[in-house]
């Protein structure tokens, strides 16, 4: 599971993007210690696209890429937060357990909900933003994935799950 967390306002403004402003962001050293590593050859290699070579193999190797999920849940600058995670599926799995969580809170007395796809992504909709930032090895950098992005991965994920591909 991610580690939720604070984000700061500072820093240097890097993209616009149609639903955030995206900063360059300091990284704890564990972050930046998987980008320096190097090989007994000296080449620079992703440690993370080495921790699960099954998963690596996944969807063009996105599954194993390090992922920092940005959510701002209302239009109160102070609900921004973020959540990191060592692979998309997992930050996905977030957005899903997030509703989740709504679900039960605002239903507390019904032991078992069900619900659809399309309620999902409506709750992914009416976020005021979320996006991702995935790692690329190859690039040493951190991707800037739209809301319309991170729908598409969750409805992967779940059609995925559903068929028994993880």
């Amino acid at each position: 599971m991610g580690t939720g967390g604070r984000g700061t306002r500072g820093g240097e403004e890097v993209r616009h993007d149609q639903h955030i402003s995206l900063k360059r962001i300091r990284l704890p050293a564990v972050y930046t210690a998987f980008t320096s590593s190097t090989s007994s050859t000296g080449d620079d290699i992703g440690v993370l696209a080495q921790i699960d070579p099954l998963l690596a193999c996944l969807n063009g190797q996105m599954a194993s890429r390090h992922t920092i999920l940005l959510v701002q849940p209302t239009r109160v600058a102070a609900s921004r937060t973020f959540f990191d995670f060592p692979t998309v599926y997992e930050a996905m799995d977030e957005v899903v357990k997030m509703y989740e969580k709504q679900l039960k809170q605002l239903n507390p007395t019904i032991p078992h909900i069900t619900y659809d796809i399309s309620h999902l992504l409506r709750f992914v909709d009416d976020l005021a933003d979320i996006s991702a930032l995935v790692f690329d090895p190859r690039t040493k950098q951190y991707s800037p994935h739209s809301k319309e992005w991170v729908k598409s991965k969750i409805y992967e994920n779940l059609k995925q799950q559903a068929g028994g591909g993880r």
